[in-house]
């Protein structure tokens, strides 16, 4: 079947659909349809079409899916590093709380008070010695202490004190009294210091019973020095007087239970 070829634009039928035979050349009017934009990029990599192969695209890919996984695990070893610092935290303070809670604190004992008064011949001694508890579950019955003071190391005189219970969070006021004669304590407060000061050393020492509402009792020994009260010496040496500096700490030594 032979056709002719139209040699100029007057010779070509324009017709409008499909053309009814395929050798008759023809032109279809209609919209235009718009290419699809080539995409630029492919999970943030940059792909060119023109140049794309299957091994590229490929070796794209598995790169990105590397590059997620990595991610991926980067986010759960955080995650499982900051759980651990959690529960690590958490347990310490647990132990922090029963440690705290388990062991009675030792007391506090500061000296308040310290007088010397002369009657003829005889010193009367009153040294104040403030006790505080500092535990909330804890409580002390305390025996009688024996009261020893010194001066250079050299011993003056000793007393004891009554027994006392201290309760949790309490204070209580110990009074040592003494009179001694005079001729007892002659020899230290002749040689006073150049500033008319004389120090002495309290010495304290009882047993004492700690209580715990849930535990059975535990006795224990304890001991309390007080070291450096300073007593001035007026001139007449019939009325002495600690020197207001505060309270004097003093250090104990308590054995530690449970």
């Amino acid at each position: 079947m032979s056709s002719s070829i139209p040699q100029n634009d007057d010779q070509v039928e324009v017709v409008q659909g499909f053309p009814i035979s395929s050798n008759e050349p023809y032109v279809v009017y209609g919209f235009p349809v718009m290419a699809q934009a080539q995409p630029q990029f492919i999970n943030s990599i940059e792909f060119n079409a023109g140049r794309a192969t299957p091994s590229t695209l490929e070796s794209q890919l598995e790169s990105q899916s590397h590059d997620n996984i990595t991610q991926g695990l980067c986010s759960d070893t955080c995650l499982s590093i900051c759980n651990f610092m959690v529960i690590f935290l958490v347990m310490g303070l647990f132990i922090f709380f029963l440690l705290f809670t388990s062991y009675a604190r030792d007391p506090i004992f500061d000296v308040e008070s310290a007088s010397v008064s002369i009657l003829n011949n005889t010193s009367s001694w009153k040294i104040g010695i403030l006790t505080r508890n500092p535990n909330k579950n804890f409580e002390f019955n305390y025996s009688e202490f024996d009261v020893r003071v010194s001066c250079r190391g050299e011993y003056m005189f000793g007393t004891k004190t009554i027994a006392f219970n201290s309760i949790a969070k309490s204070e209580t006021l110990l009074n040592a009294t003494v009179v001694v004669p005079l001729a007892n304590i002659s020899d230290f407060i002749a040689n006073p210091y150049p500033d008319g000061v004389v120090n002495i050393d309290v010495n304290l020492k009882s047993s004492v019973v700690v209580q715990k509402a849930s535990r059975r009792p535990q006795q224990t020994n304890i001991k309390v020095l007080c070291k450096d009260v300073r007593i001035k010496v007026s001139e007449d040496k019939r009325d002495w007087r600690a020197v207001v500096e505060g309270p004097k700490k003093c250090s104990v030594k308590m054995r530690t239970l449970w």
